[in-house]
């Protein structure tokens, strides 16, 4: 017996964790929408799916739940869901949420992909040499890495639960040409390119320019601890371990529920354990340990398992 049952208990963490981010100013609607489809295989990106199911529902639903749990930050929407629903922007039913509908209840959704007439970029420098998964990816992308630094070419790096300025300052980079690749989730389709404030767009637009000229689809982000991806997924991997860790459902049930429940691609504890539980911890202590907000404490659930190295799955 608890607020929200269990699937829309469990369903909290994909929407508002995207609230959060746009509340932030990192991406638009769209681009979220976007890298939680191509990148993480969700049928429907968050916003998509607050204006079907309708935000006049799901920001009350939101605050049932938020109240019943004694305003727990993990649980926690953002002002801009409560804004749509003051001002009437239910999504579908009126034809405008988070995005707009034509009389058919086709959405008009803004552009999620950068564009840029720059020429591709041919060097980059990798920020840690050592990252050998990185290194792989751009050299498929035709890129020529080089762990030489000439003081001009754009440094990648691919972080974990770390923003561009924070990784800048720990390792002493130039912020102005460091640029950050999300490489979790699927990169088949689509890629995360992150900025630091004060960059040099002329770098930043050479390097999506070769990241379209191998194929890929680009969404560009302002600076932003776990990009989009890593963000949402550790949100929603560690709503399902507390559930576990407060006995809503066994883990088994849990997963059930959210994928048959709410069509996801793979259920939360599943989720935590492809990630790897290690990965998620990091993502949510780097999270909560630069935002200084309580919402990223990580479940003890999730944390015992990953300090054990078992599955989410585990019972107790």
């Amino acid at each position: 017996d608890c607020p929200g049952f269990l699937v829309n208990l469990g369903g909290r963490a994909y929407t508002q964790e995207a609230l959060r981010i746009v509340s932030e100013g990192v991406a638009t609607p769209a681009q979220v929408d976007a890298v939680m489809r191509d990148n993480w295989g969700f049928k429907m990106g968050p916003f998509e799916l607050m204006d079907l199911t309708g935000i006049d529902v799901n920001f009350p639903v939101s605050q049932i739940i938020h109240e019943g749990y004694f305003y727990d930050r993990r649980l926690a929407t953002a002002p801009l869901h409560q804004l749509l629903k003051e001002s009437g922007q239910f999504g579908r039913k009126t034809r405008q949420g988070f995005f707009a509908y034509d009389e058919a209840g086709k959405g008009v959704v803004p552009p999620a992909d950068a564009t840029t007439a720059a020429a591709p970029a041919g060097r980059v420098v990798l920020a840690d040499a050592d990252d050998e998964a990185l290194g792989e990816l751009l050299r498929s992308l035709g890129l020529e890495v080089s762990g030489f630094d000439d003081g001009d070419s754009a440094i990648l790096c691919a972080p974990l639960g770390e923003d561009c300025s924070t990784y800048a300052a720990r390792l002493k980079l130039d912020h102005r040409r460091l640029f950050a690749l999300d490489i979790a989730g699927k990169l088949d389709k689509r890629l995360t390119l992150m900025r630091a404030p004060g960059a040099r767009r002329d770098l930043f637009d050479a390097v999506v320019a070769r990241l379209h000229a191998a194929g890929r689809a680009v969404v560009t982000i302002h600076d932003s601890p776990g990009f989009i991806g890593q963000r949402i997924a550790a949100m929603v991997a560690n709503l399902g371990c507390e559930m576990a860790q407060i006995r809503v459902a066994t883990p088994a049930d849990i997963d059930k529920a959210m994928t048959l429940g709410l069509n996801y691609p793979f259920g939360p504890l599943a989720l935590a354990d492809a990630m790897g539980l290690e990965t998620v911890h990091t993502v949510l202590t780097q999270l909560q340990d630069i935002t200084g907000d309580d919402r990223y404490r990580p479940s003890l659930w999730l944390r015992r398992r990953a300090l054990l190295g078992l599955s989410a799955l585990t019972e107790d």
